[in-house]
């Protein structure tokens, strides 16, 4: 075993395990205007407009211009998606904007996002809610690059 405590990463065999708050940013996502959303895809609006679990609408305007991964924040918590394509993600939302590509494949993460089912964590208010300390906070074990890209 062996440990690297500037990336907070432990090796353990052939898998490194950290917190992830050392190989991501998390950011909520923006309110947008409901003038501004369309209820189907149309010529003008075109972009995906995405709440906390599912897309609520189209738009003529992105917040996120390259894939990203979303996470619902409020309300639908914890669930996890992957947009491929400029979206607007709404303030519903955590969106990870930025992560060490040279750790993660962006399709291993979200699915480790996935299996790590945050819903558990949000807090019980009358809407449950997550923040992105929460998913920071999460510690897991991945492999190396080229095994996550398999």
């Amino acid at each position: 075993m062996s440990i690297n405590t500037d990336l907070g990463l432990i090796k353990n065999d052939d898998w490194l395990s950290s917190s992830l708050r050392w190989h991501l940013s998390v950011k909520s996502g923006e309110g947008i205007e409901n003038l501004s959303i369309e209820p189907f895809k149309t010529t003008d609006k075109r972009i995906p407009v995405r709440g906390a679990n599912r897309i609520i609408g189209y738009s003529d305007k992105s917040n996120v211009d390259s894939s990203t991964i979303s996470i619902g924040r409020v309300g639908a918590s914890g669930v996890v998606h992957l947009n491929e394509e400029p979206s607007w993600i709404t303030d519903n939302s955590l969106i990870i904007h930025k992560f060490n590509s040279k750790i993660f494949d962006k399709k291993f993460l979200r699915y480790i996002l996935e299996q790590l089912n945050l819903s558990q964590y949000s807090t019980s208010t009358a809407q449950p809610l997550i923040t992105g300390e929460t998913i920071k906070r999460r510690k897991i074990a991945f492999p190396d690059i080229l095994t996550q890209k398999k």
